[in-house]
C-alpha cells in the first residue's frame, strides 16, 4: 500500500530506507519467509524507478524449464500451510498435479535443506523470466496446495501475493473464492 508513497522518495532518501528495512529484517538474526518476501516485493518495485533496473526479459517458456523451481515453490507453499507431514505432502501432491496436469511435465518434493531462502529467491527470480501463462500455472499451483484443507490463512496469502507480484505477474482469483482464516 505505501509503494506509491515510496516512488516520491528522494535517492538519498530511498538508500536510507533500504538500509532501514535491511537492518529492521536482520535485528532479530533470522529473516522469515514473509520478511524476505517483503523485501523482494519492495526492491522490485523501487528498484526500478531509483537503480533503473529494468524488467526481466522473457526467456523460460514452457514448464520444463523450471521444474526444480517449481519444486522448490510448492514445496515450500505445502510446508507453510501444514503442520503434519501427510498434510504437507497431500499439498505438495494437490499443487503439483495441477500443474503436471496441465504442462506435462514431473515435480518432486523437495525436503525443507532444499528450500532455503537463497534457492527460494532463486526459483522466484527464474519464475521472473517466464512467460506470462507459465507464472499463471506456478500461482495456480500454489493456490491449490495452500487450498487444500479448504481456508487460506493470512500468511499463505500474503506469501502468494508476495511471490506473483515479485514475479512481476497478477494474483489469480482463487485467494478471492476461498475463505481467510
Amino acid at each position: 500500500l505505501c509503494l506509491p508513497s515510496l516512488r516520491r522518495l528522494s535517492p538519498a532518501e530511498y538508500d536510507r530506507f533500504e538500509t532501514l528495512l535491511h537492518e529492521l529484517i536482520a535485528s532479530d538474526r533470522q529473516v522469515d519467509l514473509f520478511e524476505f518476501a517483503l523485501q523482494r516485493l519492495v526492491n522490485r518495485h523501487l528498484d526500478t524507478a531509483f537503480r533503473r533496473r529494468r524488467p526481466p526479459r522473457i526467456r523460460f517458456r514452457r514448464m520444463e524449464d523450471l521444474r526444480d523451481e517449481a519444486s522448490i515453490l510448492l514445496s515450500t507453499m505445502a510446508a507453510l500451510s501444514h503442520v503434519d507431514e501427510s498434510g504437507v505432502k497431500a499439498a505438495f501432491a494437490r499443487g503439483a498435479g495441477h500443474i503436471e496436469g496441465r504442462a506435462g511435465v514431473a515435480l518432486a518434493f523437495r525436503p525443507a535443506g532444499d528450500c532455503s531462502l537463497a534457492a527460494i529467491g532463486e526459483a522466484v527470480d527464474r519464475f521472473a523470466e517466464a512467460s506470462p501463462p507459465i507464472q499463471r500455472l506456478l500461482l495456480e499451483g500454489c493456490g491449490k496446495s495452500i487450498t487444500t484443507d479448504g481456508v487460506i490463512t493470512s500468511n499463505e496469502a500474503e506469501l502468494v501475493r508476495a511471490i506473483a507480484d515479485t514475479m512481476g505477474c497478477s494474483l489469480p482469483p482463487f485467494v478471492h473464492a476461498t475463505p481467510l482464516a
